[in-house]
Order: C-alpha cells, then sequence, then structure tokens
C-alpha cells in the first residue's frame, strides 16, 4: 500500500520546474463506508480506545506501548533476529545502524533506559513518523505520557551528557511554537538533533529529530490539525478487534494518501538524486586510494588526478556539497547515512514536465491495482515476558477490508474460514498454512490424490 520502494522513475536531466505541483493528480481513491462498516458489527462498541491517538497527526503512523520495557524489549529482539534476516534476504546488503543513528540523533540511549524509566515514571509511549523512508532519513516523535517529570528530565539529561562527551559542538537553542518551547539540542553535523517540549495540562514529554514533526504533534495537542483520534478508519479498527494489548500500532488512510501523494513523492525523488550526488566525492576518495595507494591530502588532489569535477562538489539545484577525505560528503540534503527527514525540506511548489510525467505514470498504475480503496493497517502486538525474558510475543496484522484485484482475493480464496490452533513447539522453525474446504486448491489437491491412487476417499 506504501510503495515506499518505488520511486519516481526519473533521469538526472528533468528540465526546469514550470508546472504547478498542484496540477499533479494523486490516486483517485474513495474513502470506506465506516459508519455503515460499524453499523454491521455483531458489536458496535467503540472498542478500547487509543488516548495517544488524540496527540497524533491524521497523516503520521502510529505506535503505541503502555510499558516502556516492553517497547525496549521488542526493539532488543529486532536487533538481534529480524535486523540481520533482513540484511541476508536484501539483493544489497547494506549495515545501516539505524537503531543507533535514531538514537543519536534523539539524544536518547537505550542501554539503562527500561530500569530507569519503568512503568512508575511513563505511564505509557507512543512512537510516530510522517513517512516510512527510515533508512533513508525520516522524522521520529517520541510522545511520553508521564507520571514523573524530574525523573524523567534527569535521566535525559544525563544521556545528553553521555553523548556530549562523545559528537562535538552540541549547543543548546530554543524556538516558539504558539504557546510552547522547543528546546533543540543539536551539533553541527546534524549527528545529535534533540528538539523537546513538555506539555504540562497533559504531563505530555515529546522528544524528536524534527522541528517540523513536533511542531506538527503540538498542533495535534493543541486542535490545531486533523488527528489520528478524529479518523473513522482507526474507530473501524478498533471496534472490530477490540481489547487491550501490550502494543498496537496503526497506518491510516490519510498516511497512506499522503505517502503516495505527489509532495512526498517528488521529494523523495529528489532526495534520492542529491543522495547520488552526496556519494560521488566519497566514491572518487575510494578510486584515488586504490590508484595511488594512499588517500588524498584533500579535495585539490582530486580535482587535480581527475576523479572529480568540480561541478561535482554542488547539486543540479546548485546548492554546495562540503567533503573532506576521510569523512562524509554533507549538504543541506544531510549525508549518506543520515538524509533530512521530508518533512524538513521546503514543500516543492514546482516541478519539471519530466516529474509530473512520472508521477502521473506512478499514479495511474497504483490506482489500476489497488483500483477503489486503500485500505488501513492495525498490528496488536501481546508479549509474554518471564523472568525478565521475552517468552513469547503474539502479533495480530489485520488489513481490512479486502479489496479486489491484489494478492489478498487468491489469499481469502485459499484459506476460505479456516482458522488453525498453532501447536507450541520448544525449538526449530514451524511453518503452517491454512486451505480452505471450498477451495479450488484444496478440490484440485483432492481430485489429484483421487486419480493417483483410484479410491475416490482420498485427500485433504
Amino acid at each position: 500500500a506504501l510503495q515506499h520502494d518505488r520511486g519516481l522513475r526519473l533521469g538526472f536531466e528533468t528540465g526546469p520546474a514550470t508546472v504547478p505541483i498542484a496540477d499533479l493528480e494523486p490516486p483517485g481513491l474513495a474513502a470506506h463506508p465506516f459508519k455503515e462498516m460499524m453499523a454491521a458489527l455483531p458489536d458496535s462498541k467503540a472498542g478500547t480506545p487509543e488516548p495517544l491517538a488524540k496527540v497524533t497527526p491524521a497523516e503520521f503512523w502510529y505506535v503505541r506501548f503502555d510499558d516502556i520495557r516492553v517497547l525496549l524489549r521488542v526493539l532488543d529482539e529486532a536487533d538481534a533476529w529480524l535486523t540481520p534476516v533482513a540484511q541476508i534476504m536484501e539483493e544489497r546488503a547494506e549495515v545501516r545502524d539505524l537503531s543507533q543513528r535514531y538514537q543519536r540523533q534523539l539524544g536518547l540511549r537505550r542501554t539503562g533506559l527500561a530500569k530507569t524509566l519503568g512503568h512508575t515514571v511513563i505511564e505509557r509511549v507512543a512512537v510516530m513518523g510522517s513517512d516510512p523512508y527510515l533508512r533513508e532519513g525520516s522524522d521520529l516523535t517520541l510522545v511520553f505520557a508521564l507520571r514523573n517529570q524530574t525523573v524523567f528530565d534527569t535521566e535525559l539529561a544525563r544521556h545528553m551528557d553521555e553523548y556530549r562527551g562523545e559528537v562535538p559542538g552540541i549547543a543548546e537553542t530554543t524556538i516558539t511554537h504558539g504557546s510552547h518551547t522547543i528546546t533543540v539540542l543539536r551539533d553541527p553535523k546534524g549527528v545529535v538533533r534533540q528538539h523537546r517540549a513538555f506539555v504540562a495540562a497533559q504531563q505530555l514529554a515529546l522528544v524528536s529529530n524534527s522541528e517540523q514533526a513536533i511542531k506538527a504533534v503540538l498542533d495535534a495537542i493543541d486542535g490545531k490539525r486533523r488527528r489520528l483520534a478524529d479518523d473513522e478508519d482507526l474507530a473501524y479498527m478498533l471496534a472490530r478487534d477490540p481489547g487491550e494489548h501490550d502494543g498496537f500500532a496503526f497506518l491510516g488512510d490519510h498516511f497512506i494518501a499522503e505517502v503516495v501523494g505527489p509532495r512526498q513523492k517528488v521529494l523523495a525523488a529528489r532526495r534520492q538524486e542529491a543522495l547520488a550526488e552526496l556519494l560521488t566525492p566519497g566514491f572518487a576518495a575510494l578510486l584515488y586510494g586504490w590508484l595511488e595507494g594512499k588517500a588524498p591530502a584533500d579535495v585539490e588532489a582530486l580535482i587535480a588526478a581527475g576523479l572529480l569535477d568540480r561541478g561535482e562538489l554542488q547539486h543540479a539545484e546548485g546548492t554546495p556539497i562540503s567533503f573532506v577525505p576521510g569523512s562524509a560528503a554533507t549538504s543541506s540534503w544531510g549525508s549518506p547515512a543520515s538524509l533530512v527527514p521530508l518533512i524538513d525540506l521546503p514543500a516543492p511548489t514546482l516541478v519539471s514536465e519530466a516529474e509530473r510525467f512520472a508521477y502521473d505514470t506512478f499514479s495511474r498504475d497504483y490506482q489500476d491495482y489497488w483500483r477503489r480503496f486503500i485500505d488501513p493497517i492495525a498490528i496488536r502486538i501481546d508479549v509474554d515476558e518471564s523472568a525478565g525474558a521475552l517468552a513469547s510475543a503474539t502479533v495480530d496484522i489485520r488489513v481490512l477490508p479486502l479489496i479486489e484485484g491484489t494478492d489478498y482475493g487468491d489469499i481469502e480464496e485459499v484459506v476460505g474460514t479456516e482458522r488453525i490452533e498453532v501447536p507450541a513447539i520448544d525449538d526449530g522453525l514451524q511453518m503452517v498454512w491454512a486451505v480452505g474446504a471450498d477451495s479450488d486448491l484444496r478440490r484440485e489437491m483432492d481430485r489429484s490424490a483421487s486419480v493417483l491412487t483410484g479410491k475416490a476417499d482420498i485427500g485433504l
């Protein structure tokens, strides 16, 4: 649904930007009839509410945990199992150190955090963001519902003191946004870019790596912009599967529509071009070392050797690229390891004819695939911790309602209404597959078994 790995098909020479971005048509997708769907539920109660959805912008993704210790345990397990598996399965494996990168940007450390900021200090925590491009560089905002602000502030100050000993040049400034004061702690290279605010009326502490993201959350708190709690898709999903869970994640219609809309798609494409330009000086330095057997003394050595053109020290739109051999190139787009979040980039007002054609192609193909609706996605997480260890975790994902013309229909046809209780195992790997009694696959397998054995009662 997000299509976040499918960028616009553009060459480097896109031409001048003369077309208003307002002329670009996003996929023409209708909203689900959630009120009618809600009325059709056996019990149309509202379900267990999501309190921190009231402070989340409607176009943000949302993850909530009632206990920060559970969130940290889930992150630990993801680092131990999911990240290595993902790297193995990728065609172009890269070590990105996402966890460490975002910890530094937020000015937080997971080590010891669970013990210090347990349920006696933090009532619940939500993580949210405006786009799915976590690898390239995205905004992350944490909202803490506090029970003890003093302990919380003391712990975060300790974390920042540790970063000051590791990252040179961290300076403190403040920003006024409405009635709120945002404290910014940032170094010149943006390795640390902590933005903090406290909303006393609701005992909420906000920590973000993005100025625009934290402003958007503050506006949602003040009721100045649409909030996730106001959306019918979230209300329906909560009513469809009522109950309390250790963790809950939600990707709503507004978030998905924003991701596939022209603003994010065009910005993401331009940022990928900027990334290629940021990588060029480093590749030139590597080639110099390969040919000369030593590192280049400076950029002028690369230019003199004919391995780097002086024009490659700026982006296509003219902004300069700063590069010192031995360090990563940086610019207003960020660095190759961490690009500036899309929400913090200036919103494009004009696009080129090439960008318009590329986006129109994407939009048309997207609409052909999804036909009519975008589906909201709800994820429920329940964790069983025994003696401090993660004994088991149950993850339930619901995408509703199923849409026509996609793989969902094939899954529904095969599985039908079958439900399977998965037996527990002590170790090893187990795969369980449900096959519906009335599915074509079931009938074909039964028919094949009967033909091979000559017995009509042989089958699944």
